[in-house]
């Protein structure tokens, strides 16, 4: 750095999208979500599979059935909300959210949802009720963002 020169401050998160607004932030999350063929699989443990410590409890085991339940709740509601705001002419739903939030929250909530496994202890009508509600979000959001 020159004499006379201020430090040069990081550049802002819509500089590094190339001056483009981003709602999410600039961070890989991949690594957080899994899919369904991965889960068990020994791709994560290809590394530590020679240590002492490697038995069957290190490996994921899916969602417990209380995490399962949470979920829904959470699907349920966010597809009332976003039908609630479909349907107003204001499209603000009764929890005052605007649709276009609802449908940001929504499209969050599937792709956090969408390649999650039910543990071995989730009742079978209890996953069903989930991957329904994981159909029902998707059809929702292909059909408010679908250019057809």
């Amino acid at each position: 750095m020159l004499a006379g020169q201020a430090a040069a401050s990081p550049p802002s998160a819509s500089e590094l999208n190339h001056g483009i607004p981003c709602i999410f932030p600039m961070v890989d999350h991949h690594h957080f979500f899994k899919k369904a063929d991965d889960v068990g699989s020994n791709k994560d443990n290809q590394a530590s599979s020679t240590s002492p410590n490697n038995d069957s409890s290190d490996r994921p085991s899916g969602l417990g059935p209380e995490e399962v339940q949470s979920r829904i709740r959470e699907m349920e509601r966010l597809l009332r909300l976003v039908k609630e705001g479909e349907q107003s002419e204001s499209k603000v739903d009764s929890e005052d959210g605007v649709l276009g939030h609802r449908l940001r929250e929504l499209w969050l909530c599937f792709w956090k949802n969408e390649y999650a496994v039910c543990g071995p202890d989730v009742p079978e009508d209890l996953a069903s009720t989930f991957k329904a509600l994981v159909d029902d979000m998707d059809k929702t959001l292909k059909r408010n963002y679908s250019h057809e």
